[in-house]
């Protein structure tokens, strides 16, 4: 099978049924044999998120530390639970471990602890990555080998958190706050 991939539904017009939406979501998946549907609702309270809890196996809630962030992660955390969905995974984007030494940033724990998921993965701060994507750097950095760390425990895989990611396992002691 393939991997399947729907855009936000950030805009979406509010003549659309929910109903309608799933039915899109489903048969596009079909028709692609997808083992995987991505549906990214951003953030705050909009209709796809009680879309994507409807059609979810596993809800992936995607923070940074900064307390704004940390706050929706919470709240969207919450309503999940409240709309039956067990299966509730966390992932840090842009986690700045210089922050957490400098103490200006909540380091990974804590982090975990205000946004109450159990954690999926964390992607390291890493301005590499922008310029990898523009294809002016080879591939092979931090946040790239984090993204496959995250693929590979979503297929069952059992991968220490910071896996291929030399800089941050010798900050793991510092940032684990």
């Amino acid at each position: 099978g393939g991997a399947g991939c729907i855009p936000s539904f950030g805009g979406e017009d509010p003549r659309v049924g929910e109903e309608a939406i799933l039915h899109a979501v489903k048969s596009a998946a079909l028709e692609a044999s997808a083992d995987f549907v991505i549906i990214d609702t951003g953030a705050g309270y909009n209709r796809a998120v009680n879309v994507g809890a409807d059609l979810c196996d596993i809800a992936l809630v995607v923070t940074g530390q900064m307390p704004v962030a940390l706050r929706s992660a919470e709240a969207t955390v919450g309503r999940l639970y409240d709309m039956g969905v067990e299966d509730i995974r966390l992932i840090i984007n842009s986690f700045d471990a210089q922050g957490v030494i400098d103490e200006q940033r909540k380091g990974l724990f804590g982090v975990i602890d205000e946004s109450r998921a159990p954690l999926l993965g964390v992607i390291p701060y890493d301005y590499n990555l922008m310029l990898t994507h523009e294809r002016l750097l080879p591939r092979g950095n931090d946040a790239e080998c984090a993204f496959s760390n995250i693929a590979k425990r979503l297929c069952g895989e059992n991968v220490p958190i910071f896996s291929g990611m030399k800089r941050m396992r010798k900050l793991k002691n510092k940032i684990c706050l």
